[in-house]
């Protein structure tokens, strides 16, 4: 997806997509990872932050935030912090979505650009 925007030159903006790597993985057995994801949200990491951000107003929104998820056959479920995310931006006035693969991330940014997927 990062790929495919940094290509595009009639987007106004797009160079401002960025990921938040709240999902990265972390090292170690399940006691090392609560150690490393507790420092992290002590620097302020939230669960269910959603993994792309476009700060860019478009179409009455204030930016755009998108969730990326694994495409079948290997499709991850939405967390409840997730989906509470999601509703949280969508009452701010921010466009929300939830993508399964960079292909429909793609035609999420397209959408909110107003242009066909």
């Amino acid at each position: 997806m990062f790929q495919w925007a940094r290509m595009q030159r009639t987007y106004p903006g797009l160079d401002l997509l960025f990921a938040i790597p709240n999902g990265a993985y972390l090292q170690g057995g399940a006691a090392q990872r609560a150690a490393q994801w507790a420092k992290l949200a002590r620097q302020g990491a939230r669960k269910g932050v959603h993994d792309v951000f476009l700060p860019v107003p478009m179409q009455g929104h204030h930016g755009l935030w998108i969730e990326m998820k694994a495409p079948k056959p290997h499709s991850a479920d939405v967390s409840e912090e997730q989906a509470e995310w999601l509703r949280q931006m969508v009452g701010q006035g921010y466009a929300a979505h939830i993508a399964y693969g960079w292909q429909e991330a793609v035609g999420i940014i397209n959408l909110y650009y107003g242009r066909e997927k």
